[in-house]
């Protein structure tokens, strides 16, 4: 009796999980209905680049904006944190859906570009099907060249206030420990139903 109790427990709580799964993939508005049936076919695991970020030998500022570039036209961003004194960066590329005729993401074997502020990175990346891969960049920043203009004063007849650019927002992907919860309990849910039938 005491046994039939913990496998209903253990089966309420697998059922929890994948609900849970399933609603949070729902509320990015990637979920399994949206991607397979509205983009032709099941979406791909993003390339998880990660590593230290380093301008002229020097750790980047907190909050650089890292991009990275795939196929000439995805690209996706983050921003830099500082760790132990040392700036990293934690970026997901986009996998490429089979299923459109345009390429909108990583395939294996492609060369992933990356830029440190506005400055080409040193390094390039290999997109990788779900890869967790290592790597540290850098750049060197371009030194503008300042150019004196002899200026005649003029009267001015307004002031004008500079209104700062609008931040872009990042792409929201799903992570992958969302995939994997959901496997668990499709996983949990099959033992539950073969112990069932023993």
């Amino acid at each position: 009796m005491h046994m039939q109790y913990v496998r209903l427990l253990i089966a309420c709580g697998v059922f929890v999980c994948v609900w849970i799964g399933m609603l949070m993939l729902n509320q990015r508005g990637e979920g399994l209905a949206t991607n397979v049936y509205a983009q032709g076919g099941p979406p791909s695991l993003p390339a998880r680049f990660f590593g230290e970020v380093t301008i002229d030998g020097s750790a980047a500022p907190v909050g650089t904006l890292i991009t990275a570039v795939i196929s000439g036209t995805v690209s996706v961003s983050t921003t830099t944190t500082i760790q132990g004194g040392t700036a990293v960066y934690v970026i997901d590329v986009p996998g490429d859906n089979p299923g459109t005729p345009e390429i909108d993401g990583g395939r294996d074997g492609s060369v992933v570009y990356f830029t440190i502020g506005r400055v080409a990175a040193s390094q390039t990346g290999t997109w990788l099907f779900g890869g967790l891969l290592a790597l540290d960049i850098s750049a060197i920043s371009i030194t503008p060249v300042t150019v004196t203009p002899i200026v005649t004063p003029t009267p001015m007849l307004s002031t004008v206030t500079p209104t700062p650019p609008k931040p872009t927002t990042p792409v929201p992907i799903p992570e992958p420990v969302t995939v994997v919860l959901f496997g668990i309990g499709l996983t949990g849910l099959a033992t539950l139903q073969a112990r069932r039938r023993r």
